[in-house]
């Protein structure tokens, strides 16, 4: 087979199998270097079935950037660390490149990841701020442990701990994506959400959503994102299932985080929201004072709420 006969009918291979996006091929247009080299060689064999020439995948790539339907999006590092992988578009359209979410370029690098943190907030449309950084992360299971307690009470917040935005991935028009590590107790309750003929997108749910903000303010713009996400979900917050979710984290510091927050927002909680939170609460003042969290952690606090005993600005 010569390579003029070899093209096309490639092309059209090719195109068959990125008809529409699946949950392991979660977008048609926006292709991982390792996605492409994978689909490409499945479609060289097919193609080439009973010829003895093999046509190498560079100059496939080659030719196929000639005619402007693969395009080299040329990721950038993050930092000092080079690109994890290269990126490529896959146009019918001319604007196809340019319309790329960044959600189909974290489940394009990670197809079966999650969308979470400030990525999540602003699918949610629970901010106004574009997110400087994406997150997808990689579910895994993960028993909470306990935090041990100091002997007395604190007399004044702690100083806060630096955290890792988690594993840099690469950066495209001028934003960092980076790859992390979550507990699936603490993303439970994940959502496909469609995106037309081109993407799927793998994202926690809005409730969900609202728990990671507390887990990892920093992720999510800082605290002044996090209180905006929460006072805009207020209208559409399911309560009872925010409640389930908090109890699947296991977390106590997350379940009054959220106390305090929901009630500085003046919300008028739900009986299976109170009792989660309630419990929680009661359970910090057994401790006798000595069991206080950051209401931000990675954020430096001025005082001690004895309420929910949680650190405040």
């Amino acid at each position: 087979m010569r390579q003029r006969d070899f093209i096309p009918a490639f092309l059209a291979t090719f195109q068959a199998r990125l008809e529409r996006p699946t949950e392991s091929l979660p977008s048609v247009r926006c292709l991982s270097g390792k996605t492409w080299r994978t689909l490409a060689r499945q479609c060289t064999d097919e193609v080439a079935q009973g010829s003895r020439t093999r046509f190498p995948l560079q100059e496939t790539r080659r030719e196929l950037e000639r005619l402007g339907v693969l395009i080299d999006l040329q990721p950038s590092s993050v930092g000092d660390r080079p690109p994890a992988d290269s990126l490529l578009a896959f146009t019918r359209t001319k604007s196809d490149a340019d319309s790329i979410t960044p959600e189909e370029i974290l489940l394009a690098l990670e197809p079966s990841g999650v969308v979470v943190y400030f990525a999540a907030l602003a699918h949610h449309r629970l901010t106004t701020q574009l997110p400087a950084a994406y997150h997808v992360a990689l579910l895994h299971h993960e028993p909470k442990k306990a935090r041990p307690l100091p002997s007395t009470p604190p007399s004044s917040p702690a100083a806060p701990r630096s955290m890792s935005l988690g594993q840099p991935l690469l950066r495209h028009r001028g934003v960092d994506f980076y790859r992390t590590r979550l507990a699936n107790r603490l993303a439970s309750d994940v959502q496909m959400a469609y995106r037309g003929r081109h993407a799927i997108h793998r994202v926690v749910s809005l409730e969900q959503a609202l728990i990671l903000s507390l887990h990892r303010p920093g992720h999510c713009g800082g605290p002044e994102v996090v209180e905006e996400a929460w006072e805009e979900a207020m209208d559409r917050l399911d309560q009872s299932r925010l409640a389930e979710l908090l109890d699947a984290t296991e977390d106590h510091d997350l379940m009054r985080r959220a106390g305090w927050l929901l009630q500085r927002l003046s919300a008028t909680l739900e009986p299976s929201l109170a009792t989660t939170l309630g419990a929680a609460r009661a359970r910090a003042h057994l401790a006798g004072g000595r069991d206080v969290t950051p209401m931000f952690p990675g954020f430096q606090h001025r005082a001690i709420d004895p309420y929910w005993w949680v650190e405040v600005l």
